[in-house]
């Protein structure tokens, strides 16, 4: 879903996420000497997802099972 929503992120030309914002700060003369709207619906983009979770099976029960919802009464 993340790779398919970049892919229409540059289909429509939208940097949206900074990318060239990113290019801009590290390598400021390179940014310039590019037509950033030309460029980047082209580029490459790898997207990596890295992801912690903490406090695995906190919810043991929905709320709205209706276990929880008798003891609510």
């Amino acid at each position: 879903e993340v790779n398919a929503a970049m892919n229409k992120l540059q289909e429509l030309g939208t940097d949206v996420v900074g990318i060239g914002t990113r290019l801009y700060r590290l390598h400021p003369k390179v940014f310039h000497s590019l037509d950033w709207a030309q460029v980047f619906p082209t580029i490459p983009v790898e997207i990596t997802v890295e992801a912690n979770f903490r406090r695995l099976g906190g919810t043991l029960q929905s709320p709205l099972s209706k276990e929880a919802l008798e003891r609510k009464r």
